[in-house]
């Protein structure tokens, strides 16, 4: 029954995903403002390439095929390329690293994954007590992380604020405090931390953000 039902849910996902980025308009955006617009900044065509990198997800490098683009402007300063099936978010705007990696779930709360802030040869582990919105230039905020980060981070990226922030535990508990129910529901849950646990509490919210 259980397995059912998480097939059920996966497929509803999957529909309402499918369903929300047949509306998006393809392009390139400058700002996630822009995004939340659906209003596209720049018009080009796109090469995208998939970067070799020790990490446990893709990233891609994007470059104009026209070359009205620069590709510094492609990599510092415009915000997300959407090709017509995906969605390419520029990390930069999340951790201050190259590449591109595709959104996972678009709807208010955005996930995608992408480097760590701190570099994989130094040490992996950020010890924070409090929430805090100045972590790297406040580009990402409300997170308080404890213990090691790992090769791979999972973001949720805001649309209404636009700060990207680190998917966990503490960052659920304030999110859920507009929704009640859901934030008892969250408590009784015994994997609290598991991500698939997480992914399930931001889709209940993206589903009563539409």
């Amino acid at each position: 029954m259980k397995k059912i039902l998480f097939i059920l849910l996966f497929a509803f996902g999957l529909n309402s995903l499918i369903a929300h980025t047949e509306t998006i308009k393809k392009w390139a955006y400058l700002t996630i403002f822009d995004f939340k617009k659906n209003s596209p900044t720049h018009q080009d065509s796109f090469k995208v390439v998939l970067r070799q990198l020790n990490y446990e997800f893709d990233l891609y490098k994007i470059k104009s095929l026209t070359k009205k683009i620069k590709r510094k402007e492609l990599n510092k300063r415009i915000w997300g390329i959407y090709d017509g099936q995906y969605l390419y978010i520029n990390c930069f705007f999340i951790s201050f690293k190259k590449g591109h990696s595709i959104a996972e779930e678009i709807e208010r709360f955005i996930y995608i994954k992408a480097p760590p802030i701190m570099s994989l040869a130094q040490e992996n582990s950020i010890y924070r007590t409090s929430v805090n919105f100045g972590l790297v230039g406040g580009l990402v905020s409300t997170a308080a992380v404890s213990g090691k980060i790992g090769d791979n981070v999972n973001y949720i990226i805001d649309q209404n604020s636009g700060i990207p922030n680190i998917l966990n535990k503490t960052y659920l508990y304030k999110i859920l405090e507009s929704q009640q129910d859901l934030l008892e529901q969250y408590k009784k849950e015994i994997n609290q931390d598991d991500l698939k646990t997480e992914l399930k509490y931001i889709r209940l919210l993206n589903s009563r953000n539409k």
